[in-house]
Order: structure tokens, then sequence, then C-alpha cells
């Protein structure tokens, strides 16, 4: 069975064991998909290319408004670079201020059963579903 890069770092007598809670197996992971969605703007606002869906509609949006993206958004139209640069950085950090109290909360949510879990999210998603689809009365 091939270890990864976090296995052989922690070593054989990791307390607890990969796959049974250890955080540093979630906290790679997670910490890589956050890396990932704020640099997938690199190839859009240098290239104008861009590397997965979301940015694909980005790029769809700033046409539809006439901007063209590529190198040019940087140097013709500052306030938007700034601007998203800027998102980032706040975005970060609101995700920071409100998930740090939320801890106990996040935690207490992993510790609900999969047989209570699962019903709960199939009964909202057809509750949403089945409110949009309500025949209007006009």
């Amino acid at each position: 069975m091939r270890r990864t890069r976090s296995k052989k770092l922690a070593g054989p007598n990791a307390d607890p064991p990969f796959g049974k809670g250890n955080i540093r197996g979630v906290a790679g992971p997670e910490s890589a998909n956050n890396a990932g969605a704020q640099t997938s703007f690199i190839p859009m606002l240098t290239l104008g290319i861009p590397p997965n869906a979301v940015m694909a509609l980005m790029i769809g949006a700033m046409t539809i408004h006439n901007i063209q993206p590529g190198p040019q958004v940087m140097t013709a139209i500052l306030a938007l670079f700034w601007g998203l640069i800027a998102s980032m950085w706040i975005g970060n950090l609101m995700l920071v201020i409100l998930n740090l109290p939320l801890i106990g909360l996040w935690i207490q949510l992993l510790k609900v059963p999969y047989r209570l879990l699962y019903p709960a999210i199939w009964r909202s998603a057809v509750s949403a579903y089945s409110i949009n689809t309500r025949p209007s009365t006009c």
C-alpha cells in the first residue's frame, strides 16, 4: 500500500493514526483546496485562460461587461484587479473571524451520526426543490 507524504512524516506511531481521526489528514487537503481556489485567478488574470469552470463563468461575466480578460486587466482596469485582490484578503479574514469562535460548533456537528445526517440533508434538498417548483398563484 502506498503511503502519502503526511503519513511518512508522521511516522508509524502517529497518535491517533491516519484514518482514525488524525487532524493532519484533514488539514493538509483542506489547506490545498483553499489555496487552489485563489490561485486559479492567476492564469485567468495573466493569460485570459480559465483553469476551471468557475473561472470560465468569471471570464463570461467579465466579457458581458466589456472587460477583455488577460494581462491588460492589470494595467487598464486597476480598480478591478486590486478589488479582486482585496476581496480575497477580506474573505480570508472574515473566514478566520467567523470560524475561530465556531470551532466547537463544527466539532459537535461532526458527532452527528450518519444515519441521522443523510436523511436530514436529503429532506433539505427535496424541500428546497419543492419550494422553487411550486406553481405561481398569479
